[in-house]
């Protein structure tokens, strides 16, 4: 089975959402694995959506895609990695401010960064 992105145009009823259809601003408007409705085929324009992933089972044709919903988790996810990791680099750092900087406490300093942003949340207890 394979994913194909079609216009709202050719959208059918009944056809298998293969992933979740966002508006704009990341609200799901159809999950993945619903069905499209008449309605929702009416609706879909107004809501700025123009194609739609379905599966298919002739994999002809049929190109890996990904909705704009798991686009916007991976930026979300990554600007959240971001965040957690300059979060912990300047925690680290307000702790080694007091040490000399030598090359064996900047090594440490670090080594104790990458340790935390590697193991994440779980480890740093309030982030």
């Amino acid at each position: 089975m394979g994913i194909k992105n079609i216009p709202i145009a050719e959208a059918q009823s009944g056809l298998v959402v293969a992933s979740a259809v966002c508006d704009n601003s990341g609200r799901v408007i159809i999950p993945a694995g619903g069905r499209l409705t008449p309605m929702a085929i009416k609706r879909l324009p107004k809501w700025g959506i123009t194609t739609v992933p379905v599966e298919i089972v002739d994999e002809e044709g049929g190109a890996e895609i990904s909705s704009p919903c798991e686009e916007q988790e991976r930026v979300s996810a990554d600007e959240e990695e971001l965040a957690f990791a300059t979060r912990i680099t300047q925690l680290v750092s307000e702790k080694f401010s007091t040490i000399e900087p030598t090359y064996f406490n900047e090594e440490y300093r670090r080594l104790v960064i990458k340790y935390l942003i590697e193991k994440g949340k779980n480890v740093v207890p309030g982030l």
